[in-house]
């Protein structure tokens, strides 16, 4: 099935991978703190889930995800997105059944009937006013379809218009019975990192695809084997997220101290500058889990960049902003 679709050569789709190189090879050549590129990871790989999840009509905002975990149903299916998406990036063996099926079982846990295993029913896909629009393979045409897939996904090594085609191909398989475009997705993120196009995963090409929500999904419903639309559409995507991480990067050249922390050394100097004096106890009540040699080291660090001081000695020691 895969091996069937094409795309013509357009001046656009010839544009967008000349950006999109061009970009790899400048993200390549920018120095980045690892401080700041965690914090962009963090963050990025979180907008990567909730966009994922808003395409698929979840409605919460940023600011609800990053408020904390919480046993909503909407904040299930963002971090199990999320969580899918850290397994598919540290996955480092070819493409397979058993590859697709875990990253299933983490992003559907509790979501659908049929976990980690291909539909064993027909299927279909209907639009807004529920008129079926597409009658994907029946059931017993899945493994063959699948395998076709792997094969296909595991021999590309550079070509980046495999990306949408491989995309187009498993949504049109739609090999679960539900899922198939959140896992779709976070397997796109997969493949642009086997082929070098993963920008250390710091792209966000669902927040395209989820502001242009109607054009994904009406080029997805492309007829036949001809599938240029669809191929230019994912393209600029991945283009224009790859632009939108080089403007981040750039943007931190100027950051403060305090924007390259790690996370936990962030929230340390976030509570001696609300609090405004505080003693390593209270510190080390916020963070029991952790040793209290790391602590130690987390405030020093603190105090060797300036954004603290320390008052005292001994068991009366204090800390207080700089």
């Amino acid at each position: 099935m895969i091996n069937k679709y094409s795309y013509r050569k357009t001046a656009s789709i010839t544009d967008f991978i000349v950006q999109i190189n061009t970009y790899r090879e400048l993200f390549e050549k920018i120095p980045k703190l690892p401080q700041i590129q965690e914090n962009l990871l963090r963050c990025s790989t979180l907008r990567s889930a909730l966009f994922s999840s808003r395409i698929e009509g979840n409605t919460l905002e940023l600011s609800e995800v990053e408020s904390g975990f919480s046993k909503t149903k909407e904040k299930k299916e963002v971090f199990q997105v999320l969580n899918g998406l850290k397994f598919v990036r540290s996955y480092q063996g070819e493409a397979k059944k058993e590859f697709i099926y875990e990253a299933h079982e983490i992003v559907m846990d509790g979501l659908t009937t049929e976990l980690g295993r291909f539909r064993s029913e027909p299927s279909a896909i209907f639009n807004n006013a529920g008129n079926a629009v597409y009658i994907p393979p029946l059931p017993n045409k899945i493994p063959e379809l699948m395998f076709e897939f792997f094969k296909f996904i595991n021999e590309i090594n550079v070509d980046i218009v495999s990306v949408p085609i491989a995309h187009f191909a498993i949504e049109k398989i739609h090999p679960f019975l539900d899922g198939n475009g959140r896992v779709g997705r976070i397997l796109m993120n997969w493949h642009l990192k086997r082929l070098g196009y993963g920008f250390a995963g710091l792209i966000t090409f669902e927040e395209y695809l989820e502001n242009n929500r109607d054009k994904y999904y009406s080029s997805l419903e492309t007829e036949g084997t001809d599938i240029t639309e669809f191929a230019e559409f994912i393209l600029k995507a991945i283009s224009e997220s790859a632009q939108k991480v080089l403007l981040e990067l750039k943007n931190t050249e100027d950051a403060k101290p305090e924007d390259t922390l790690m996370p936990r050394r962030a929230e340390i100097l976030l509570i001696v500058r609300e609090q405004r004096m505080v003693s390593f106890d209270q510190i080390k009540r916020r963070f029991l889990a952790v040793n209290t040699r790391t602590i130690h080291y987390d405030l020093q660090y603190l105090l060797s960049k300036k954004l603290i001081q320390k008052l005292g000695a001994t068991r009366g020691v204090v800390y207080v902003p700089k």
